[in-house]
């Protein structure tokens, strides 16, 4: 397992992180802190802060991490993958897909955190707040497919533009849920956390499949 302490220590802090971040969240004791980049987030009347433009663009932005949407991703994704001879990685794409939506449905109505009521939303939402399902799955496939990108480029600066693609959506995304004043900060900052465990969880998973020659190299 020596090959792998690295991604297992970032797994053990991350879900720790989470840990506590729910304590802290469920305690209230996070109110303040929601509370105060939420309302900064707004002008005087109430609206986004910005120009008139921008609560559009967020809201489209935020549909990253759609499930409609990543779903269109990675059938796309899978798809490729298989014509590529590679089905078995398309594999590990799907259950990632899969896994995370169980993750975040099992835990929401665990923590029962109502959504944002300090501002208005300029987004329309339903169901239970913490963690953010669009954060946690946008980090998740985002991640997991910028590396398998990453994997099949040989010059370092591309590698390099292709994982930091993959680690701005997650960051838009759950900047934009907060913006649209559906999510608190914390509910973000839960989903990073559990999203990027999961993909690297199923980056070992990988690996070890690779090396026994069950996914193709």
């Amino acid at each position: 397992m020596g090959r792998y302490r690295r991604a297992l220590t970032a797994i053990a802090l991350l879900l720790a992180t989470f840990v506590l971040l729910t304590v802290l969240v469920l305690g209230g004791a996070t109110t303040g802190f929601d509370h105060a980049i939420m309302v900064a987030l707004r002008d005087a009347d109430g609206s986004g802060i910005g120009p008139g433009w921008l609560s559009k663009a967020m809201m489209n932005w935020s549909a990253l991490g759609s499930g409609h949407n990543v779903t269109i991703i990675v059938v796309v994704a899978a798809i490729g993958l298989f014509l590529a001879r590679r089905p078995r990685e398309a594999g590990v794409v799907i259950a990632c897909t899969l896994g995370t939506s169980i993750i975040v449905n099992t835990l929401k109505p665990i923590f029962e955190r109502a959504r944002p009521s300090v501002v208005q939303h300029i987004d329309t939402v339903t169901g239970f707040s913490f963690p953010s399902g669009h954060t946690t799955t946008a980090t998740a496939i985002y991640a997991t497919l910028g590396v398998l990108v990453a994997a099949g480029v040989h010059e370092r600066r591309l590698k390099i533009f292709v994982l930091a693609i993959a680690a701005f959506i997650p960051f838009l995304v759950g900047f934009t849920r907060v913006f649209l004043g559906v999510h608190y900060p914390t509910d973000v900052l839960g989903g990073w956390c559990l999203g990027l465990a999961w993909a690297l969880s199923l980056g070992i998973v990988n690996d070890v499949l690779q090396r026994r020659g069950m996914v193709e190299s």
